[in-house]
């Protein structure tokens, strides 16, 4: 009687995962996801570049980069503030980026490739309707 009214909403949920763990969905995601760590750590990497500091390989900056954003992530801190930009400046510092060079370039680096695009997506949000300020009078 209690799950009477949710068993749509299960057999609806059921076909989804089903439609979504099938091989193709799953290349499909996975391959869009490397694409998009590869452009976000070239933007990362040529941030660096852009301010001199060639110490690092395009492959160490990617390291960095997503081993500080999971770390983050783990944080359950919200969007790892603080903890990512802490991450990105001590692995940084580690492989011979000048300390304040370091704290500096991990701010930017985050501002360049996270709130950037948070920022993109709350403009796209008003564009299409989703995200209105106005209210509906009924």
């Amino acid at each position: 009687r209690f799950f009477s009214k949710y068993v749509d909403n299960i057999s609806e949920f059921y076909e989804t995962v089903q439609k979504s763990t099938n091989v193709k969905t799953s290349v499909k995601c996975v391959l869009l996801s490397l694409t998009y760590w590869f452009i976000i750590s070239s933007a990362a990497y040529y941030t660096l570049i852009a301010f001199e500091v060639d110490v690092l390989d395009y492959l160490q900056v990617t390291a960095i980069y997503t081993t500080s954003i999971l770390l983050g992530a783990l944080s359950f801190i919200p969007a790892g503030v603080g903890v990512t930009e802490g991450t990105i400046a001590g692995l940084f510092t580690l492989n011979g980026v000048n300390i304040s060079a370091a704290l500096i370039l991990s701010i930017l680096v985050r501002v360049l490739t996270f709130w950037y695009s948070v920022g993109v997506g709350f403009i796209a949000l008003k564009f299409t309707g989703i995200f209105s300020f106005k209210k509906n009078s009924e």
